[in-house]
């Protein structure tokens, strides 16, 4: 999984809103269906660009890429995708408090 958000956070770089970073949280028995993955912007401006122009596209691709990484139809159907900002994150505490 950490392989497929790198990935895409790579290929976003050189975007006008950009995903810089990522959180991954899987369920507590570490089965692959149910994970939550967090796609991070730098700012909220530019998170809310992101979530506006990028973020159906990028859902599906980093789906494709779950895909051919191996990952069941029930994982990447199961798989829920939220969006933030460093901002966000920072102004909830850090990242301990944010993804709770």
């Amino acid at each position: 999984m950490t392989e497929c958000l790198t990935a895409l956070v790579r290929e976003q770089s050189g975007a006008s809103c950009p995903v810089v970073d990522y959180e991954l949280r899987t369920n507590h028995t570490g089965d692959p269906d149910d994970m939550r993955v967090w796609f991070i912007c730098r700012t909220k401006a530019e998170k809310e660009e992101f979530t506006r122009a990028e973020r159906s596209r990028s859902i599906a691709v980093f789906k494709k890429k779950m895909l051919a990484a191996g990952f069941s139809d029930s994982a990447v159907a199961s798989v829920e995708i939220k969006t933030t900002s460093r901002d966000e994150i920072e102004k909830a505490g850090g990242s301990s408090y944010f993804f709770q």
